[in-house]
């Protein structure tokens, strides 16, 4: 063995366990710090790897966020053509309301100028629209006049009153009957022998033996009439519901009647009957241009 070998073996032989260990701590201190570059590396990698996908999450929350917001400006919109459409909805609403009122209100114009006027003045457009307001009944007074009720006798505030003065419809105000022409008959109503001529119409009662009467202009019931009694000259007795008239004194002046449809129309076809005997006789205009 020559000195060489001798002095490796003895080196060898003589190191210390301490320099055993460092030189192993050494080594596994190289191989720590290969795994870590090695984990960087890879960990680089990876970072390496992930940024592009981090660049098209990014681009896709974008795009999310501006198709968000054209969907809210969409619904924006929608909501502001409802709106503006609801709008001119209740606009137009509004403008025919008011045209309705407007025409209403004409209507009712005309109606209140024809109360009062005669038939023969009116067209026969106006007289078919016609709607007359009549005098308000209490409860008792329509069971009488318009459901052809009677008051109980001797309960009437006219059965026995001695006052001067003329009675008309309590519904319409027509002139029926004068107090002149009243007489007690102690039959528990108001007695008349005679009416202010055409202001009552006679009819077949239901009980088909009776005559009714009413008023010839709005056709409220009054009563019966009956004769043959001798009571008066006249021989006639009008047997009157007091709830059915009321009486103005002599010294007051009657109210306007308010005429029905009935009475304008039939002062329409009255006027119209004038007209045509005014229109010459077939011939006539002939006869006369030969002349």
């Amino acid at each position: 063995m020559n000195t060489n070998q001798r002095s490796g073996r003895t080196m060898a032989q003589t190191a210390t366990p301490a320099t055993r260990r460092g030189t192993r701590s050494g080594v596994s201190l190289l191989e720590v710090l290969l795994g870590m570059g090695l984990g960087l590396g890879v960990l680089g990698g990876w970072t390496c790897l992930a940024l592009p996908g981090s660049g098209s999450k990014v681009a896709s929350e974008t795009d999310g966020r501006r198709v968000r917001n054209q969907d809210q400006a969409a619904a924006q919109q929608d909501k502001q053509t409802k709106s503006d459409a609801k709008s001119d909805a209740s606009a137009n609403q509004d403008d025919e309301a008011k045209k309705a009122a407007s025409a209403a209100e004409d209507r009712k114009k005309k109606v209140t100028e024809s109360t009062g006027k005669n038939g023969s003045q009116m067209s026969w457009e106006e007289i078919e629209s016609y709607r007359p307001k009549y005098n308000r009944l209490s409860t008792q007074e329509k069971y009488v006049i318009q459901n052809k009720g009677t008051e109980r006798a001797f309960t009437g505030k006219y059965t026995d009153t001695k006052t001067e003065g003329t009675y008309v419809c309590r519904q319409c105000n027509l002139p029926l009957y004068r107090s002149t022409d009243k007489f007690n008959s102690n039959c528990g109503w108001p007695s008349f022998d005679d009416e202010i001529a055409g202001s009552v119409t006679r009819v077949l009662d239901a009980d088909g033996y009776r005559i009714e009467i009413l008023c010839a202009n709005c056709g409220g019931h009054l009563g019966h009439v009956f004769e043959g009694e001798r009571f008066t000259a006249k021989n006639t007795r009008h047997c009157v519901n007091s709830v059915s008239m009321k009486l103005f004194r002599k010294d007051e002046e009657l109210p306007e009647v308010i005429k029905s449809p009935a009475t304008l129309a039939r002062e329409w076809q009255a006027a119209q009957a004038e007209k045509l005997k005014e229109l010459p006789k077939p011939g006539q205009a002939a006869t006369d241009g030969g002349r």
